[in-house]
């Protein structure tokens, strides 16, 4: 699944387009369309069956959760960014990330480094979730899933909180 909210250059959807054209795997694209017409006008006589856009998708919805079902991975080859929130909210649906550190996150034992934005990192980074065994896939979603929830509305409260706290008992005013 490749998704974001926007900036599709930004984050890498055209070069993994240009990967999934030439190869017979499923991308499910999660992303706008209103906006990115010429874009869109650019690779639409290029898609064949195996890429499926289903626009923007209300993650909160049924349709993004049996999209995200039918997936093993979250890709971005982002090439410029603070932090990719989308990729944690495709992670807490299982999705084992397959990024670049341009995303923000740091995927440890449960997802795949893409080196670079090159064609070449990309395809490797591909080639390497391709070689996982079912054991594999299956310990690196719920790995992936358990980092998810340190990106939530509740740690990140938490996580502030402490930080203030901090800075009161270093500059007591």
């Amino acid at each position: 699944m490749f998704i974001c909210g926007s900036g599709l250059v930004e984050k890498g959807l055209d070069s993994c387009l240009d990967f999934f054209i030439e190869n017979d795997m499923q991308l499910d694209i999660c992303a706008p369309e209103r906006g990115y017409e010429d874009f869109w006008n650019h690779y639409s006589s290029k898609l064949e069956n195996n890429i499926i856009r289903h626009g923007f998708v209300d993650i909160k919805s049924r349709a993004f959760k049996r999209i995200a079902a039918n997936c093993h991975f979250v890709i971005s080859n982002s090439h410029s960014e603070g932090f990719n929130t989308a990729i944690s909210t495709a992670m807490r649906t299982g999705l084992i990330p397959i990024l670049t550190k341009s995303t923000g996150h740091k995927i440890g034992n449960f997802g795949i480094l893409i080196g670079d934005t090159s064609k070449i990192a990309l395809e490797d980074a591909i080639k390497s979730a391709e070689k996982l065994t079912h054991n594999q896939l299956q310990l690196m979603s719920e790995e992936s899933y358990k980092e998810s929830l340190k990106y939530s509305h509740e740690e990140f409260s938490s996580s502030f909180l402490s930080c203030l706290s901090s800075f009161e008992d270093e500059f007591k005013v």
